[in-house]
């Protein structure tokens, strides 16, 4: 599977190493030495998503939890923009957002609404975002974690 091949293990590490460089913790007690992270992380039951650089940028990668959220499977989320991810009315706010967590490389107690594929609602609460880089600390996206969310009636 695409999700799992040698860019998402090292894509999965990135971002468990920038969330530990700007949390001063560790993400969610994973082994960041286990050769089964990026399969550990992508089956886990919290969600885990990040996109790459530039104005608007693509999502890049996703975890089986966001992929149900979502209701989208993994190469049409390769095509998705994160800024779709929010209903147009929201995406001001969102880019806001988006931009405080550019500049300080990282905000906790992110809340917000997103649209899934099939156009369902959902809330997310409680979300960190954090900026992710490379082995050459070189930006390379951002990546949002939460475990909690509410399903929005229609």
């Amino acid at each position: 599977m695409a999700k799992l091949d040698p860019w998402c293990s090292e894509h999965v590490q990135n971002m468990l190493k920038s969330y530990r460089h700007h949390l001063m913790s560790e993400f969610v007690d994973f082994d960041l030495d286990d050769p089964a992270i990026a399969e550990k992380v992508f089956h886990a039951e919290f969600a885990l998503i990040s996109h790459g650089i530039g104005a608007d940028p693509f999502f890049n990668y996703a975890n089986q939890t966001v992929l149900n959220l979502f209701e989208i499977n993994w190469e049409a989320l390769l095509q998705m923009r994160s800024s779709e991810s929010a209903e147009l009315s929201l995406r001001s706010n969102r880019q806001r957002f988006m931009d405080r967590v550019a500049t300080n490389g990282h905000v906790t107690g992110y809340n917000g609404i997103r649209i899934s594929a099939n156009g369902s609602r959902f809330k997310i609460k409680n979300v960190t975002i954090w900026n992710i880089t490379d082995d050459n600390n070189q930006y390379v996206g951002q990546a949002a974690y939460f475990r909690d969310w509410e399903h929005l009636p229609h």
